[in-house]
């Protein structure tokens, strides 16, 4: 009987975890990310400078640049 004294501030300790992470608020709204320049359709073949407005309800972190679905390396934490 004295063992199962010892698993009570465990079990407290889950259950109090758990209820903890059911009242956190997701964030469920996605940040959008405009690219303003160069324009929508626009052909580069040279090194240019790319221009983006971002946003997002809950504030924006850094901005990574992807090009096909692969990661250029490139992140702005401005």
């Amino acid at each position: 009987m004295k063992k199962l004294y010892l698993l009570y501030p465990l079990l407290l300790f889950v259950f109090i975890t758990c209820e903890e992470e059911q009242e956190e608020e997701k964030d469920t709204t996605p940040p959008t990310v405009t690219i303003t320049y160069p324009q929508t359709g626009s052909t580069v073949n040279e090194i240019i400078t790319i221009t983006c407005m971002s946003s997002d309800n809950e504030g924006v972190e850094k901005v990574e640049l992807w090009v096909n679905g692969v990661t250029t390396g490139l992140t702005d934490n401005t």
